[in-house]
């Protein structure tokens, strides 16, 4: 009877222990998209710094055009970008403490620095994007606004793959979105239209938290 008593006890411990692990696990692998954006939000949210390598793809009649730069971000909201690849090659810009965007051409022109409010329409993409909205907070942002009302997935990490594979689907446009599973950041994301890759966006090299010097900030 001792025996048989301490086999139960041993069976208990172990399916507490079991449960535990269980529980813990899955609250590291999301659900849904949406509790995926959480967790990444939630990352975001507890960083203080991170730098990395921005390339941009775009592909047209098949034919890709890249551009590229150097990223530097500190909260709150200061930026460095330098750019290191493409026709824009050798510009910088700042956005500053003082909340005012600092920039200079490439080439000849990097002698002129210029100063301009961050609500500038030279800050924009097509897209209607900004500049002071860059960083990867932003990013999220937009990850969030695409989830609306569109038909969304995940594919956890398998085996060699290290990243989540958010896709976001609805029309004639897909997007698919790669999230490190360590960093719980975005470091891939790749947007076909009609079926047809139409550009992709890399984040190379992510440092987190690696103590970006602030006098980066200053141009």
């Amino acid at each position: 009877m001792l025996f048989a008593k301490q086999v139960i006890i041993f069976l208990l411990a172990f399916a507490v222990i079991l449960g535990v692990s269980l529980g813990k696990g899955q609250a590291s692998s999301p659900s849904s998209p949406q509790e995926l954006l959480q967790m990444v939000n939630q990352r975001f949210s507890t960083l203080k710094d991170y730098q990395c390598q921005v390339v941009s793809t775009k592909y047209t009649n098949g034919q890709p055009k890249q551009d590229g730069h150097k990223y530097f971000f500190q909260k709150p909201n200061l930026i460095r970008l330098e750019v290191n690849i493409g026709k824009d090659k050798g510009a910088v810009a700042v956005y500053n403490k003082v909340g005012k965007v600092r920039a200079h051409a490439g080439g000849l022109l990097s002698i002129f620095t210029i100063t301009m409010e961050p609500t500038d329409k030279r800050l924009q993409d097509d897209d209607g994007s900004t500049f002071v909205n860059s960083h990867l907070g932003g990013t999220i942002k937009d990850i969030e606004k695409a989830l609306v009302g569109a038909t969304t997935s995940i594919i956890a990490p398998e085996g060699t793959q290290k990243a989540y594979q958010l896709q976001i689907e609805r029309n004639n446009r897909k997007d698919i979105i790669f999230i490190d599973g360590q960093l719980l950041m975005p470091i891939t994301w790749d947007t076909y239209q009609n079926g047809k890759l139409a550009s992709k966006t890399e984040w190379k090299n992510l440092q987190i938290d690696s103590g970006v010097a602030e006098n980066l900030f200053s141009l």
